[in-house]
């Protein structure tokens, strides 16, 4: 699925890469994204998610390394209706992008999603660009592709450097069908605001400032 950009030939090899960062339920019908080792993130529509805090679920996710997909148990840390995110923690380290926090204006980006839900591989990418960084009163920042059913909780990473610059939560329909985007920085201060303890626990060295490497 191809959204409001014309991918480079740079672009198009970097979602061989991109693409083993997808992290489905089991049953293959919502789309996850790690920002880190331990940490997923998905959307999160209103207050009365089919997700709870506290619940155990299963997740399809690459190892480590990247290379062989495997079923990984996970447990839903918090559910934030404002930023229409929830965020989960893994019981073991998973494939996970380098993020950056200083996204801009026309930044070119590939997006993820699962909505070839009918289909053998439900997954699909879509090009476009940021085309807005300023925040709305939510927070949420806006991307020029036309988000479909399935497309929320997918990432959204630089076709430039491959790197993770927001998630996908929303299409905004007054406004030309654009996507709404949480970026980095606010995921990132939703989880250290809210799970300290939970951080802490599963990436000391996160804590410890020994793993802001991960991001820019």
């Amino acid at each position: 699925m191809i959204g409001g950009g014309f991918p480079t030939p740079e672009a198009k090899a970097r979602e061989r890469v991109i693409s083993t960062y997808v992290v489905v339920d089991k049953a293959r019908q919502r789309i996850f994204t790690p920002i880190f080792k331990r940490i997923l993130v998905t959307y999160c529509h209103g207050s009365k998610s089919d997700l709870q805090p506290g619940q155990e679920i299963e997740v399809w996710a690459n190892d480590s390394d990247g290379d062989m997909q495997q079923l990984v148990k996970a447990r839903v840390l918090g559910l934030y209706p404002r930023s229409q995110i929830l965020l989960c923690s893994t019981a073991k380290p998973i494939n996970a992008p380098n993020l950056d926090i200083s996204v801009r204006a026309g930044e070119p980006y590939i997006m993820l999603g699962c909505s070839n839900r009918s289909q053998k591989d439900p997954f699909s990418i879509s090009h476009g660009c940021i085309s807005t960084t300023t925040p709305d009163a939510n927070g949420f920042i806006r991307g020029d592709t036309a988000p479909v059913p399935g497309d929320s909780g997918g990432g959204c990473f630089s076709a430039e450097t491959g790197k993770l610059v927001a998630i996908n939560v929303a299409a905004d329909t007054r406004n030309g069908n654009r996507a709404v985007l949480v970026p980095v920085s606010a995921m990132i201060s939703i989880l250290v605001d809210h799970h300290q303890k939970d951080v802490q626990d599963l990436m000391p060295d996160f804590m410890e400032g020994d793993g802001e490497d991960q991001f820019t």
